[in-house]
């Protein structure tokens, strides 16, 4: 059937009146719901309304409650914080139910035309039902009349929203005013190629994807294929596939609301659902662009991710461990630091000339119509030519509803990139926190069996350091754990506890060295060591040289001018040139139509950073001061120097410092202030500096003289396991801070920290280890209350043995947490505690932890009935636990307010497991004020609905899937 005029006006109008009728129900619901703050989903504004509300939700059933949302509604509403991504059904339903000073929810207002507020949202959403569901043939002509029924529609109920909520006149003429400028902006557009192009594309669109995905699957094969640095393992064939080495990696959303500390954890297998709107499959509702920002820093894993992400979609889909990609028809790669086109179709036409051939000038367009992918790597890469290719594939893609970009960037480059998105997309934005130190070790290990390719090691003395060393800052990176594993493999007399990041580094670079001399060795032209050494020492300062211009210009890649520069440097010193640019850097070749290009790029940003930091430390023998601002000055040639990009190679820079026994004191301040002014000004940024750089007295002296100075810095501080000794060791410097300690491994350290804080306030003292795990070498941690003011203690969570340690309990105490070890800890524990729950007035929160499988119900007693809200961990439930774990719920349940959540981490049991823990907490007369939380690993999303409805109708509370992390929380 022909693609009309009619169809072109009425999906023209379709569009026109979802995006005026979605902004004017936005304004409605946002003004409706004036208690609601930016942080607060809808789901649990709507639970926390306080009975004086007039909501209609709170005069509802909870069985109406229940069948008002749909599946789809309720992912929407629990999953964002705001109503921008809100449909205009969806946004109707929540200003009926959660609107302040509306009419009841049956009330004829809904329906009977007038000029109130009930009445004019329900005309935009039954105006937009009628246009889906029906076939509407508009002319010209109808198309501006229907387009002016709009408008005053719009009016009217902007309008009626004021009035109704008191809004200021101002703003509602702006609003107003935007919208019209918006929708005679969209009534102007004429028909131009994309809406004629829709009568083709039924045509073409599916051989066109098919075409496309053959030469993309031939072109990309390549790519899942990972060079871990070709550098680190002396072998001729370094490839190994992302599948084999890939270990997972930590990510958390940023908030969407600056303010806002409110971040959640994402499972790197559900990454790309990040970029999935509610209902995928509805083709009702006319979707944003996405862009994910995957932010990191160095070493933090980005491109080996995105790596992986290719490698699943080259899988068969029944092979593909990574969800979301199921939703893309054809997905495109952009390595940012080695683009040389400056437009979307230049590229495309590089990338698919046969496609291109075929479909000529339709190309672009065509792939418009298709759901695509666009991997963009490394934004704080982008040459001047990339640059303008990102912007312009955003700009192309800016008008594809099905069109994602995701891309990574380590975090200098995220604000000023997010900045120059088009308005149209839809940003999410990750961050990296690194590998987790449960996973470290086998990262370590998996490495370092790639690297003895079946020799003999010693597995367990590399396991032995592991442990020593898996949880320090250091080894977040995934790079620096490739390094510790070469480093142990090579040498392992180096590989000790007490390395920082500079040392790390440096064994590299002196084992890329030997490694380079060996092969020098071989030329009958280079006989001695001793005079091979010099020259390349020689030629290194001029790689240095090239590192800092490199880190200067924010490129990765080398120049003509400095391959040239290094070429003359490797002829003068009589070295060859290919042996020494492929022992400290990588070659690229791209070939185009039978035409080959090379070049060559710095391995990674992070041995650039430490290469430029070389050459400002081997120009410091004879120092004055302001040596080290001067030498980045000359290098940049009159440009100005931002210090921001250059932390981590300044970083670099001071730990080479502290290594060398004559650096002047004056030239480690230096250092110190550059980092200061590159922004690390709070005391907690500082910390994690000072495991990079080692706790030197001359670091620590200048970084308090800093703190010091500033009357804005900020008091609070929180220590880490990565943080402890650094702490240690600056804060007796610091003036008054609140402290917040957050161990989560056996505590090491603790108790030094503690003795060296008698001038600040500890307010938190989190002991996740002690309370997750509790054994017969856990130590208890009550004698920390000796140490620790009781009047400025406001949490605990920990470990504590009976009577001694709850009389030492601060009396200001908010949120206890604690564990009941063993039936016979939890005999003698609990009496103690409700003895201990009299005195503590201000205890808000209480949570016990419960290991099911050490603990029997006969041990337990009912806690006493107080105002606290009691929350219970329930640890390890599998099939046989069942009945104990409704049991000790059972027995410990108050009997005044019972339990407010219920926590499940480390269980086993699938759906018919839940089902009987469930039955049996109901017939135990367990009362739950809100949530269960089950691990997200026992049951589907599909489980997870059915699940939530027998919660709800035997409980009358929720049931939540959690990850496993969370469930610790």
């Amino acid at each position: 059937m022909p693609f009309t005029a009619s169809d072109c006006f009425r999906l023209k109008y379709f569009y026109i009146l979802e995006r005026a009728g979605e902004t004017v129900l936005s304004y409605t619901l946002n003004c409706g719901t004036y208690g609601k703050t930016p942080s607060v989903s809808f789901e649990d504004y709507l639970r926390s309304l306080p009975p004086t509300s007039t909501a209609n939700y709170n005069k509802i059933s909870n069985n109406t409650r229940r069948k008002y949302f749909t599946q789809i509604d309720l992912n929407q509403i629990t999953s964002h914080t705001s109503c921008d991504n809100f449909d205009i059904t969806l946004l109707h339903k929540l200003i009926k139910i959660a609107c302040e000073n509306v009419a009841g929810m049956n009330d004829a207002s809904w329906k009977s035309e007038s000029d109130e507020v009930e009445y004019l949202v329900t005309k935009v959403k039954d105006t937009r039902n009628e246009i889906v569901h029906e076939k509407l043939v508009l002319s010209e002509q109808e198309f501006y009349v229907k387009i002016q029924e709009l408008k005053n529609v719009i009016v009217r109920t902007l309008e009626a929203t004021k009035v109704r909520y008191g809004r200021d006149n101002s703003e509602f003429q702006g609003k107003r005013d935007d919208i019209m400028m918006a929708i005679d902006n969209m009534t102007k557009e004429t028909l131009g190629k994309e809406e004629i192009l829709q009568r083709s594309v039924s045509q073409f669109l599916p051989l066109f994807k098919t075409e496309t995905n053959k030469q993309l699957l031939d072109c990309l094969s390549y790519a899942k294929c990972l060079d871990p640095l070709h550098f680190l393992s002396g072998h001729e064939n370094n490839q190994v596939d992302v599948q084999t080495v890939f270990s997972r990696i930590e990510m958390m959303t940023e908030s969407r609301n600056s303010s806002s500390e409110e971040t959640l954890s994402v499972e790197y297998l559900k990454l790309l659902n990040l970029t999935q709107p509610g209902n995928p499959s509805s083709h009702t509702v006319i979707q944003k662009p996405q862009v994910l920002v995957i932010e990191g820093d160095a070493g933090s894993g980005k491109t080996t991710l995105i790596t992986f992400v290719l490698s699943e979609w080259l899988q068969n889909d029944s092979d593909r461990r990574m969800e979301g990609l199921i939703h893309y028809d054809l997905l495109l790669w952009v390595m940012c630091s080695e683009q040389t086109n400056t437009t979307f179709d230049d590229m495309l036409s590089q990338a698919l000339p046969d496609v291109k051939y075929r479909y000529g000038n339709l190309l672009l367009p065509l792939l418009k119509h298709c759901r695509v992918l666009v991997i963009i790597d490394g934004l704080d890469e982008r040459t001047k030519n990339s640059h303008q290719l990102v912007a312009d594939i955003l700009n192309e893609g800016r008008e594809a509803a099905n069109f994602t970009a995701v891309c990574t960037s380590r975090p200098e480059a995220v604000t000023d990139f997010k900045a120059t998105v088009p308005k149209k997309y839809q940003i999410s934005h990750v961050k990296i926190l690194g590998i987790s130190p449960d996973e470290r070790p086998s990262v370590i290990i998996k490495h370092y069996k790639w690297l003895m390719r079946g020799r003999s090691g010693n597995i367990e003395r590399l396991r032995q350091l592991i442990k020593e060393t898996s949880w320090m800052e250091l080894f977040r990176l995934p790079l620096n754990l490739l390094f510790l594993a070469t480093m142990f493999f090579y040498d392992r007399t180096s590989a000790n506890p007490a390395l920082i990041q500079s040392q790390l580094y440096n064994f590299i670079v002196t084992w890329s060295v030997e490694k380079l001399q060996d092969r020098l060795a071989k030329d009958a032209s280079l006989p001695s060591r001793n005079f091979r050494q010099k020259k390349v020492k020689t030629v290194l300062k001029s790689i240095y040289w090239v590192a800092l211009q490199g880190l200067l210009q924010n490129r990765i890649f080398l120049t003509e001018e400095d391959e040239d520069f290094l070429n003359e440097s490797c002829n003068k010193e009589g070295l060859p040139r290919e042996e020494v640019m492929q022992a400290f850097f990588v070659l690229r070749r791209h070939v185009t139509s039978g035409h080959t290009t090379e070049w060559y790029r710095a391995p990674h940003k992070g041995i650039q950073e430490h290469f430029a930091a070389r050459h400002i430390f081997e120009q410091l023998s004879d120092y004055t001061q302001g040596d080290i601002k001067r030498v980045l000055q000359e290098a940049l040639r009159g440009q100005e120097l931002r210090l921001a990009p250059l932390r981590n190679m300044l970083c670099h820079l001071l730990g080479m410092l502290v290594q060398v026994n004559n650096s002047t004191t004056a030239a480690v301040k230096e250092a110190v202030d550059l980092i200061q002014e590159s922004g690390v000004k709070t005391t907690e940024r500082w910390l994690h500096m000072l495991t990079d750089t080692g706790t030197n007295t001359a670091i620590l002296k200048r970084v308090a003289e800093h703190q010091r100075s500033l009357t804005d810095n900020d008091g609070d501080v929180v220590v880490t396991d990565t943080t402890v000794f650094a702490a240690t060791a600056l804060l007796p410097l610091l003036s008054k801070k609140k402290i917040y300690i957050r161990l989560e491994r056996e505590p090491a350290g603790l108790d030094a920290l503690l003795q060296a804080l008698p001038r600040h306030t500890v307010v938190s003292v989190w002991l996740a280890h002690q309370y997750n795990h509790p054994h017969s070498t856990t130590a208890a941690s009550g004698h920390l209350f000796l140490q620790v003011s009781g009047e400025d203690l406001k949490k605990f969570k920990g470990h504590l043995k009976a009577k001694e340690h709850l009389q030492l309990l601060p009396q200001g105490l908010t949120h206890l947490s604690v564990v009941l070890a063993g039936s016979d800890h939890a005999r003698s524990l609990l009496p103690a505690l409700s003895d201990a729950l009299s005195l503590l007035t201000d205890l808000y929160n209480l949570t016990i932890h419960v290991p099911v499988k050490t603990v029997t119900p006969d041990a337990l007693v009912r806690l006493p009935a107080t105002d606290t809200s009691v929350f219970l961990t329930l640890s390890g439930v599998g099939d046989d636990e069942v009945e104990v774990a409704w049991r000790i719920a059972a027995a410990l349940c108050p009997s005044k307010k019972g339990l407010w959540d219920i926590y499940f981490p480390a269980a086993s049991l699938r759906t018919d497991g839940w089902r009987r823990l469930i039955n049996g907490l109901a017939e135990a007369g367990v009362r739950v004020g809100a949530t269960l939380y089950v691990p997200e690993s026992t049951i589907s999303l599909n489980e997870h609905l059915q699940l939530f409805s027998f919660t709800e109708s035997l409980l009358g509370c929720q049931l939540r899937r959690s990850s496993a992390e969370w469930l610790w929380q």
